[in-house]
């Protein structure tokens, strides 16, 4: 049967279970994750079979990229709520900008000076009537969109005669799962890594042909960058930072026209616009520079409750970092076979600049750490990247060969590669609801609940943390100006919970949530020790109960 017309049906029936499986289920990990990744593992593996796949590319990357916007949009849409916590305290910023058509009532830190991430969800939400929560759906869009096509153009220009190579990169970077999360999950650093990415792939391009609009593209990109995500501009002047270094190292590119072209005053540029991002955009350089002289000022010790404890088992972790350490080993491989084959017989100069972009994200880690920077943001940057190199790497050279004695050689890889990327779709990285040790979102019991406290209740209720800061989508679209409605009614109970004073401490109104096993505080996550229930029936009057939700009072 033609792969493309089963290409047609393996989508369709991916949609279909996509849809109804958390409806009938009632959670969507892992089989969300599950469901679309293997209709994006059968897409890659028809395309593979198909004889023409030379002529049918954009067809099995249209599938893909289709599946991968699906696969964000089901996440997104599913909950009551948005999903995590920094995207409710965005959304209100994007409301009031709105209301008041002035970028300053952002007020949210640096992003006042750098808001190109709010202007995307304000600029959506005023082309299509929707409140700006909802809006927030062109997030997924993008992310699901962009990575795949830069994933495929990436591989594309590094193995130009591997479709199958292209397929595999752009079927790879719709389902990993840094990028699945931040996608549903949209934070600043979402737009700041499309722009960093784009810009990278711009650089490669216009050192290859030389073609000065990629350059001006590059640097529209940067700009972007900088005005969008404290860490995005450092990320693509590092890399290419790298490239130069590597191609002025490796004797087949030294000379070359691409080299010249990144050291005719590139790097110097980017360099220059990132500096001035540190000093006068985010204000960073002087945290780095305090930090870096009192180290101890980047960690905070974290409390210890004597209720709780953390819920997290060792197989627990180690299954969460399966996907990371998988992604780092064969991604270290990749890099060394790709250096190895330039050095003897591979004449595509590209792929040294390649490896030149992905040598500094390497260190990226170890050179932020120090300084309080979250390492998992530093992955969520370079996971494309690494991805396409394992694809380049490591599946080109084995899948292209002829020799059958190399079959077995041949088959683990591709059984590795393809591992990978299974790992990354079912990874709880990319579930919001995995476990019964978390959910990064409100259930319809749990925002009934607090749209009637909000309405009923005069005083403030306290609460778990996360329950506190999150706030219902009707509550956002309501905001006109920051004094018109308070959203600041929840407080945050945390450490009464972890701490079990309720008798002690009294707070007058509480809202306990008895659909969830754990309680998220800013140090992690916890569970009790103890029933926070039959401590509050002993002590208060419940006045009123949602299914999830009980409010108490004394």
């Amino acid at each position: 049967m033609n792969p493309r017309k089963l290409c047609v049906s393996v989508f369709a029936f991916t949609l279909s279970l996509g849809i109804i499986l958390p409806v009938v289920i009632g959670k969507l990990y892992p089989f969300v994750n599950i469901v679309f990744t293997l209709g994006i593992l059968l897409t890659i593996n028809l395309a593979w079979r198909d004889r023409s796949l030379h002529q049918t590319v954009p067809f099995y990357i249209s599938i893909i990229t289709v599946l991968a916007i699906l696969y964000r949009l089901r996440i997104f849409l599913y909950p009551e709520s948005l999903l995590g916590i920094d995207p409710d305290g965005y959304a209100i910023r994007m409301t009031q900008v709105i209301d008041t058509g002035n970028i300053s009532s952002i007020e949210y830190g640096f992003y006042t000076q750098a808001p190109f991430h709010f202007l995307e969800g304000i600029i959506a939400s005023l082309i299509t009537g929707l409140s700006t929560p909802t809006a927030n759906l062109v997030f997924p869009i993008l992310g699901g969109a962009t990575l795949p096509l830069l994933a495929a153009s990436f591989a594309h220009r590094l193995r130009p005669n591997s479709p199958k190579t292209t397929v595999l990169a752009a079927g790879g970077a719709s389902i990993l799962a840094y990028s699945v999360r931040y996608s549903y999950l949209p934070i600043a650093q979402t737009s700041g890594t499309l722009f960093a990415v784009f810009t990278i792939f711009s650089i490669l391009v216009y050192s290859s042909g030389g073609d000065r609009r990629w350059l001006a593209i590059a640097l529209l990109a940067i700009v972007g960058a900088i005005y969008t995500h404290k860490l995005s501009a450092i990320v693509a002047t590092l890399s290419v930072t790298g490239a130069l270094f590597v191609g002025l190292l490796h004797p087949k590119t030294r000379r070359s026209s691409a080299v010249q072209r990144l050291m005719g005053g590139v790097v110097g540029l980017f360099g220059v616009l990132t500096v001035v991002q540190l000093l006068y955009v985010t204000g960073l350089a002087s945290v780095i520079i305090f930090r870096l002289a009192v180290p101890d000022s980047a960690t905070v010790a974290a409390p210890t409750p004597t209720s709780a404890f953390d819920p997290y088992s060792l197989g627990d972790r180690l299954f969460k970092l399966s996907y990371v350490l998988l992604l780092a080993v064969l991604a270290g491989l990749a890099w060394v076979a790709s250096l190895w084959r330039t050095l003897r017989t591979d004449r595509n100069r590209q792929v040294v600049l390649f490896l030149g972009f992905v040598a500094p994200l390497a260190g990226l880690v170890v050179l932020l750490y120090p300084v309080g920077v979250n390492p998992i943001r530093t992955i969520f940057y370079s996971e494309i990247l690494l991805f396409v190199l394992i694809a380049v790497g490591l599946y080109w050279p084995i899948v292209e060969t002829t020799n059958f004695s190399q079959k077995i050689t041949r088959l683990g890889t591709i059984g590795v590669v393809l591992l990978l990327v299974t790992t990354a779709g079912v990874s709880p990285i990319a579930g919001p609801d995995w476990g019964s040790e978390y959910r990064g979102y409100l259930n319809e019991e749990e925002v009934g609940a607090k749209e009637w406290g909000y309405e009923y209740v005069p005083g403030s209720i306290t609460t778990d943390q996360y329950y506190a800061i999150e706030t219902p989508p009707s509550r956002i679209a309501m905001v006109e100006s920051r004094n018109n409605i308070d959203l600041n009614k929840f407080v945050n109970g945390g450490e009464i919970y972890l701490n079990n004073t309720f008798r002690q401490d009294r707070p007058p109104v509480v809202a306990h949530r008895y659909c969830i096993d754990t309680f998220r505080s800013s140090h992690g996550v916890w569970r009790l020790t103890y029933d926070a229930g039959s401590v509050l029936s002993t002590n208060y009057n419940q006045v009123y109960n949602s299914g999830c939700v009980s409010v108490f009072a004394t």
